[in-house]
């Protein structure tokens, strides 16, 4: 609101003004919400903005969604393409937070922690996740070589001591997990990892597990949500979920040194207090990590 109302333009993407990108600029103080993969988008965007001398025409600009004064209205423009090449875009930019990034990426422990990502895509459609509108539903990886390297780049030039992949489903192609993990291995970077997939694809090779271990992966999030059956077909979840595919996830991770960030959800509106109450007493049987 400060900045808006200082003449600054507004521009917002991710995943809240992606899925709700009316209510967003309904507010009045954001001017164009960049919907889903925010790269090619926002450059073209800004380029736009800022060659056009004040007579910028927003709807020639995919993916972005913006608020016509002259008609009252939020003009959606068509959606842009999903990034194809994963490897072509740059690394974000983190030189420009100096002390701030390392700052910002520094876990309770004092040691640098940073984020990247590794693939963008989820084909499943849970009810609860917008993953699949954020960055589509076909699954796209980077190349082993160009995730190493980034690895490299932040262990060398931030002293990253422990890098959390914040990939949705990092485990959707096993066969290109194992290519990663080699990759990964094969460098004996010093750092370790933290990762999201999930627990059926992860018991489809259970000896994925131990590489995990090897090349330095010490968390991995699944989204175990509920052991009710009723419940997990409400969230289309989809796959082979079941609470006793979680357990033996949880189960087979901790065997080779792997904590199990378990994600549960409460809530849903057809949900009974008895089945809240299972969910947490599932919740304490298998003990992840973290709950």
């Amino acid at each position: 609101q400060a900045v808006h109302e200082q003449g600054k333009t507004v521009i917002m993407g991710g995943p809240h003004p992606t899925s709700s990108a009316a209510e967003t600029l309904k507010s009045g103080y954001v001017d164009y919400v960049v919907r889903s993969e925010g790269e090619e988008t926002t450059v073209e965007l800004l380029q736009g903005i800022g060659e056009s001398n004040g007579h910028f025409d927003p709807s020639t600009v995919r993916g972005v969604s913006w608020y016509d004064k002259e008609t009252d209205t939020v003009v959606h423009n068509p959606p842009r393409p999903f990034i194809k090449d994963l490897d072509a875009l740059p690394y974000p930019a983190r030189d420009l937070g100096g002390e701030v990034f390392r700052y910002r990426s520094k876990g309770i422990d004092g040691n640098v922690a940073p984020t990247m990502i590794t693939t963008r895509g989820c084909p499943y459609g849970c009810r609860f996740c917008d993953v699949h509108v954020l960055a589509g539903k076909q699954w796209r990886a980077r190349t082993p070589k160009s995730v190493a390297d980034e690895i490299e780049h932040l262990v060398t030039e931030y002293d990253a001591t422990h890098i959390r992949i914040m990939d949705d489903i990092i485990n959707h192609d096993n066969d290109e997990w194992h290519k990663l993990l080699d990759a990964i291995i094969e460098r004996n970077f010093s750092a370790t990892y933290w990762v999201m997939g999930r627990a059926d694809m992860l018991l489809r090779d259970p000896s994925t597990a131990e590489k995990m271990a090897t090349a330095g992966v010490r968390h991995m999030f699944i989204g175990i949500e509920t052991p009710s059956k009723r419940l997990l077909k409400t969230y289309h979840k989809g796959g082979k979920a079941s609470a006793d595919t979680s357990a033996a996830a949880v189960e087979l991770l901790r065997q080779h040194g792997i904590e199990t960030y378990g994600g549960f959800i409460i809530g849903e509106p057809t949900e009974t207090e008895d089945e809240i109450k299972t969910t947490i007493e599932y919740a304490k049987s298998i003990n992840p990590a973290t709950a």
